[in-house]
């Protein structure tokens, strides 16, 4: 039988915590990406050691020695282009990206501000609500109006010359109303 500990599990959130912990410091090292730069460094640089060795080392004649730097200039200029539109393409996502970030100030900058969307839509609900409102009373006031119209129509008797249907136009016997109308 294994020897029983006490509270493995307390022991073991420890140990995850103690461990977290640790992690935590070693993404939060700088060293750690300044190391990686330069054990890159350390490659390419022992990497052309080698070669310049290999290049002294071997006796050859001129025309071999010749072919050999070019081979090698041929393979940096490669190497120059393919770096060069690496950078053009970490160039254009850098862009791409601030225009973004620069984007999204901006939304946040309305927002706080109240100017956004969200204020334009609160304000089409209110009106909204207000609309819907005035739907469900215009019944009620229709009534209400039309009731005084007719309270006010039957108190204060024709007023103004009365209402359309009873007005007449002029007569054109009428010596007031040919002056009115132009000659031929």
């Amino acid at each position: 039988m294994p020897p029983s500990l006490p509270c493995p599990q307390a022991e073991l959130a420890k140990l995850n915590t103690r461990i977290a912990e640790y992690d935590d410091a070693l993404q939060a090292d700088v060293y750690r990406d300044e190391c990686a730069l330069l054990q890159k460094r350390l490659d390419l640089i022992t990497e052309a050691v080698d070669e310049a060795e290999a290049e002294a080392s071997a006796s050859s004649s001129p025309d071999e020695a010749r072919a050999r730097l070019l081979a090698k200039v041929r393979a940096d200029s490669d190497k120059t282009k393919a770096l060069g539109a690496d950078l053009e393409r970490a160039a254009d996502e850098r862009d791409r990206l601030q225009r973004l970030a620069a984007d999204l100030d901006g939304d946040i900058a309305a927002r706080e501000r109240g100017g956004g969307q969200e204020a334009k839509y609160d304000e089409l609900f209110r009106r909204d609500e207000e609309m819907t409102q005035f739907i469900d009373r215009y019944p009620e006031l229709r009534k209400k109006e039309f009731a005084e119209q007719t309270v006010r129509g039957t108190r204060g008797g024709v007023r103004g010359g009365g209402c359309a249907a009873h007005h007449r136009p002029p007569c054109p016997a009428r010596p007031d109303a040919s002056a009115a109308t132009p000659a031929p």
